[in-house]
């Protein structure tokens, strides 16, 4: 159920209502698990199973983890046992292809099985839940308790919160379990909410929904009727401010629900279009995906600790592997590998650039060039269709012949209107802002939402749901 439906809206009203009636106030928790689950089971049908039986696990694991008692054997077991079942269910047509031991019926079920929503993202939770409680089970304590009906209980909750479980963010359980309680009306953060509710649905309602109408035909090579680079430029101009604007809109209503429910959920984005190199565009784009990488295998794999050459091994082994997260295609390990290489670059060139003070401004339309032709990894179909779409991009004639120049003219002004809005946010959130800035603020949200309400595309599923 998308957050841009009305099915969901009347949904989170009648929770809100009943979250913060008096007599719930000690049910709480358990009306988040309920409304969690029921809302899943509305989406994912019996995957719901596998949900349970993941968290069941987790909650089990860590309980012992929790309790000193084989401590290494259970947190290999909790690791090892939620990436089986993530790389069953996303990669399971490349290891299953040979298994003709098998009934051929079942073989072909559990071939077909669809991925499981949220999939990537509730088994990143418990497998940071056991690590954090491996490596110091002492604050895990304090925020679950040593019952094994509370430790359970909260464990459910943070594995299936409804407002992040189906696309993050991804929030570590030393971060999300310590706030799970009860909560008070009157502690609700309204001004905080109600503008990342704003700023979320304007993002995904008018700038993603729009840009999808246009930059749709890129997923057919035979679509690809165009007579212009100018157009093939600006439907990839546009569907890079696409994926912006609609996984920083889904993080950004996220994190407005979960306030509303007394619950702070980790910054996603923070204008990662903006970054004058490419460390620093992932320490800006999906902040949560970027630092449980580095937590849970870039560090342990020895991070930039044991030289250069092993820092550019470990860079490329977490991007390349980052990469394959999105998906079971060797196209998305392309994309992984892609940024890899560019961060290995930027390292070994470190050096000899810093002395460079114009670096930053020349990197930011290079990073951002970058990462656009990237996004074609992510929108076609296949490494071929990316080839031959910048083939076709570089032959064309540059200048914009009659058709579709009125979509390409759009598609840019929508682009620049995406990257206008990271610059807004960026000089907001470096600059005290002044008694001008100050009293533009609520006509800004107010003009944001008059074209929430009428100017939004059509509704589209958030893209970041396929994975």
């Amino acid at each position: 159920m998308s957050f841009t439906s009305f099915g969901f809206v009347a949904f989170f009203v009648a929770v809100f209502g009943l979250y913060y009636l008096p007599p719930m106030r000690r049910h709480q928790v358990a009306l988040l698990v309920g409304a969690s689950l029921l809302l899943y089971w509305l989406e994912a049908g019996d995957f719901l199973i596998l949900l349970l039986v993941s968290s069941l696990s987790t909650a089990g694991l860590s309980y012992v983890l929790a309790g000193r008692r084989g401590r290494f054997a259970a947190a290999a077991l909790g690791v090892a046992g939620n990436l089986l079942v993530l790389g069953f269910f996303k990669y399971k047509s490349l290891f299953l292809s040979g298994a003709g031991a098998a009934p051929r019926d079942l073989v072909q079920a559990l071939l077909h099985a669809p991925l499981p929503i949220g999939i990537s993202f509730y088994t990143f939770h418990g497998i940071s839940l056991i690590v954090d409680t491996y490596r110091d089970p002492e604050p895990l304590i304090g925020a679950v308790g040593r019952r094994w009906p509370q430790h359970f209980a909260k464990t459910l909750l943070y594995m299936s919160f409804f407002p992040q479980l189906v696309a993050g963010p991804i929030a570590k359980g030393r971060f999300l379990l310590p706030q799970i309680g009860p909560k008070s009306f009157a502690g609700i953060a309204w001004q905080e909410s109600l503008e990342c509710l704003i700023h979320g649905y304007f993002l995904k309602s008018v700038l993603a929904d729009n840009l999808q109408q246009f930059t749709a035909p890129m997923t057919t090579p035979a679509a690809w009727g165009v007579d212009s680079a100018y157009h093939l430029a600006a439907m990839m101009l546009g569907y890079s401010a696409q994926i912006y604007a609609d996984f920083a809109g889904y993080s950004l209503i996220a994190i407005g629900l979960g306030k509303l429910l007394g619950y702070e959920l980790p910054q996603n984005f923070n204008n990662p279009y903006l970054a004058g190199s490419f460390a620093e565009f992932w320490r800006r784009w999906h902040m949560s995906l970027s630092s449980w990488l580095r937590d849970y295998l870039y560090i342990p794999l020895g991070g930039n600790r044991r030289g250069a050459g092993r820092t550019y091994l470990n860079l490329f082994l977490v991007m390349a592997l980052g990469g394959l997260w999105h998906g079971a295609a060797w196209k998305f390990a392309a994309w992984g590998i892609w940024h890899g290489l560019a961060l290995m670059a930027e390292r070994a060139l470190a050096g000899r650039l810093r002395h460079l003070s114009a670096l930053r401004i020349l990197g930011i339309p290079l990073v951002f060039l970058y990462v656009t032709i990237g996004w074609l990894l992510f929108k076609l179909d296949s490494f071929s269709d990316v080839v031959a779409y910048l083939a076709r991009l570089l032959a064309l004639p540059r200048a914009a012949g009659d058709g579709g120049v009125i979509e390409a003219n759009v598609m840019l002004i929508l682009t620049a209107l995406t990257l206008l809005y990271q610059v807004a946010m960026e000089i907001l959130a470096k600059r005290d802002p002044g008694a001008r800035l100050a009293a533009a603020r609520p006509a800004a949200l107010a003009l944001m939402l008059v074209f929430i309400l009428f100017g939004s595309g059509d509704r589209n599923a958030f893209i970041y749901f396929q994975f």
